[in-house]
């Protein structure tokens, strides 16, 4: 766990070992962020060196992963992982059951997250397009509709419950500059793309730039820029549900990261804990990924042993993936199925017999 500056604060005033050597290490290799607090904090990065050798490793070991593992049950996963986290209550069976008509709100969030991951997959979020990105996500499930604007919200949204306040983001009139300054950080190029992901990430959901639906969109944004970037495997890397099994370090890390800070009299916010938070989890999703219960099984191994003897682009019939098998065409049709859904094979179900093709 990444301690705050305020934790290594307390502990070297305690005379601890070591504390005040570890908070003159974090303080003199800080790298201030082209991002402003709320209230005109500024906003560093510590321990930079750290961070950095740590997303470095991650990048070698993302290199690593293997291609297409299960990108459509990936997909689904992560989005009933984000949807559970802003509160809804399903299943990933009960979603697949009622997809084409989602017979709850619940099961209507989780439907909307794989429309709008999938719509930012496809395209890189801009100015021009996040409404649209938003609308998709919050279509039929919006809270706070009065607040929901034309662009961003147009009045106050807190976060919390109905007795507790835990965040009071931007006012509505600061968000226009704020979210322009946000698309500017996630277009440059420093920190180091997975950095300045989860910055924007943090930035996002620090400023709350819509009525509902932040955190959400906050996650699909973040694996829409690494993909766009060049992380083309994201879709079969289960960022969000690694948040949602480590649920607790992800809201202590945002609280952590928006503690107002002093040195001299300068109010300052370390986003450090968050994006530590999210290399770990990153991390995770990785590991996840590589061992994916979504492996190939002996047919469907078969199978794509012998489409890959005829080259890239390999096309195969039911009846013939049966004769290969030496299982009922029904059986054959069901391989074929599995390795469609698990990303290695598409089906053009405008000719007949349908056409399976090797990707």
């Amino acid at each position: 766990m990444w301690d705050t500056i305020q934790k290594l604060e307390y502990r070297a005033r305690a005379g601890i070992a070591d504390a005040e050597e570890n908070l003159n290490r974090r303080l003199n290799d800080r790298v201030l962020l082209p991002l402003k607090g709320i209230h005109g904090e500024a906003l560093y990065l510590t321990g930079m060196t750290k961070l950095s050798e740590k997303a470095q490793e991650l990048e070698l070991l993302y290199q690593k992963l293997p291609e297409r593992r299960g990108v459509q049950e990936v997909l689904l996963l992560d989005a009933w992982s984000s949807a559970t986290i802003e509160g809804a209550r399903t299943t990933v069976a009960q979603v697949k059951k009622s997809f084409d008509h989602p017979s709850t709100k619940d099961d209507q969030m989780v439907v909307n997250t794989i429309a709008g991951a999938d719509y930012a997959y496809r395209q890189e979020i801009t100015p021009k397009n996040i409404r649209r990105l938003w609308e998709k996500i919050v279509k039929g499930v919006c809270e706070n509709e009065n607040q929901a604007g034309s662009r961003y919200r147009s009045g106050m949204v807190y976060v919390g419950s109905a007795d507790r306040i835990i965040h009071a983001p931007a006012q509505a009139d600061q968000l226009p500059q704020l979210m322009e300054d946000w698309f500017k950080f996630r277009q440059s190029n420093s920190p180091a793309l997975l950095l300045n992901s989860f910055v924007a990430h943090f930035y996002f959901v620090y400023i709350h730039p819509f009525c509902d639906g932040n955190g959400r969109t906050a996650r699909i944004c973040n694996m829409s820029q690494l993909y766009h970037g060049g992380y083309k495997k994201m879709k079969s890397v289960p960022l969000s549900n690694a948040i949602n099994n480590q649920l607790s370090g992800y809201y202590g890390s945002l609280s952590d990261s928006e503690r107002i800070l002093l040195d001299g009299g300068e109010k300052w916010l370390d986003l450090s804990p968050f994006v530590s938070y999210m290399l770990d989890v990153f991390e995770r999703s990785l590991m996840d990924a590589a061992l994916s219960t979504n492996v190939l099984g002996k047919q469907e191994s078969r199978l794509l042993e012998r489409m890959n003897k005829s080259g890239l682009n390999a096309e195969i019939t039911v009846k013939k993936a049966a004769q290969i098998l030496n299982l009922s065409e029904s059986a054959a049709r069901n391989v074929l199925n599995r390795l469609v859904s698990k990303g290695y094979l598409t089906v053009d179900t405008s000719r007949l017999p349908f056409l399976f093709q090797r990707k």
